[in-house]
């Protein structure tokens, strides 16, 4: 029972609208109305303002991080082969999910990116500059952002394997690798044609 609100809890502190939050406190539009009508950072960047930009980045990050460190708080944070790794991942998948699908917004959301960039910096630093490095080559090599994000994320898995850098995560090796798949799943479907972000350079 502990095990399900701990996510269920990941999954409010997901849903924690920074977007609106932040454009109401330092702009004036509301992000779900304007350009892409997504609930996140790089919209509110491009069509409120600099400043509330910055800010839902920060907030998303920091929900990210708060969610998977509750997880580890509230659970065996000393035994990362123990089932609580699985929790860790599942609540840091949840936080995601939350931010996609925003309980507070009608279930309107944002990409999830900087969401996960405070998971990943919660139970696997190493993971943020791997994930970023992976995202500009492969935008390098396609052009493309959806392409290049969801790339990035799908190759960081076997990336954090391979390097054996996976084994440093606090929730244990496995528990991370079902914590990479599980995000990236969400990132390919919020990142998917049509879902409002899909530019290619020519």
């Amino acid at each position: 029972m502990r095990e399900i609100g701990i996510i269920m809890a990941a999954y409010v502190l997901g849903s924690i609208p920074s977007a609106y939050i932040a454009s109401r406190l330092l702009g004036s539009a509301d992000p779900r109305t304007v350009g892409s009508g997504s609930m996140g950072g790089l919209n509110v960047l491009r069509n409120v303002g600099i400043a509330p930009g910055i800010l839902t980045g920060a907030i998303d990050v920091a929900k990210g991080y708060a969610a998977a460190r509750l997880a580890v708080a509230v659970t065996s944070a000393g035994r990362p082969d123990s089932g609580a790794g699985f929790i860790h991942a599942l609540a840091g998948i949840a936080a995601v999910a939350g931010h996609d699908w925003m309980l507070f917004m009608k279930f309107k959301g944002g990409k999830g990116v900087a969401t996960s960039l405070g998971v990943y910096l919660a139970l696997l630093p190493w993971a943020v500059p791997i994930l970023v490095a992976l995202i500009a080559v492969s935008w390098l090599a396609l052009r493309d952002a959806y392409a290049a994000t969801t790339a990035g994320y799908w190759v960081l898995a076997p990336m954090l394997w391979r390097t054996g850098l996976a084994s440093s995560c606090v929730s244990g090796r496995v528990a991370c690798m079902i914590l990479c798949a599980g995000i990236a799943v969400l990132v390919t479907v919020k990142f998917a044609p049509g879902a409002g972000w899909r530019r290619r350079v020519r």
